[in-house]
């Protein structure tokens, strides 16, 4: 299982200023300039998650708590 943050559609510090205020630092976080990821996923919004299960395909979903992350997390293993 792996975690890799997207910052997209805004300036590369401001991405920097999110991942240090927020503590998110422990997973890798990329800056998407052009939202390029964000539009391969159908992204539009944020915060959003995807999930990318083994067996392939994408889910996309807006905010979710800690619990429901562990739940769709969880619900792929």
């Amino acid at each position: 299982m792996n975690f890799v943050g997207v910052g997209a559609l805004d300036s590369l510090n401001a991405m920097k200023g999110f991942v240090g205020a927020t503590g998110v630092g422990s997973f890798p976080n990329i800056y998407d300039p052009d939202g390029e990821v964000w539009a391969e996923y159908g992204i539009g919004y944020q915060p959003a998650f995807v999930f990318l299960p083994a067996g392939g395909g994408s889910e996309t979903t807006g905010a979710l708590g800690f619990d429901d992350i562990q739940a769709r997390i969880d619900s792929l293993f």
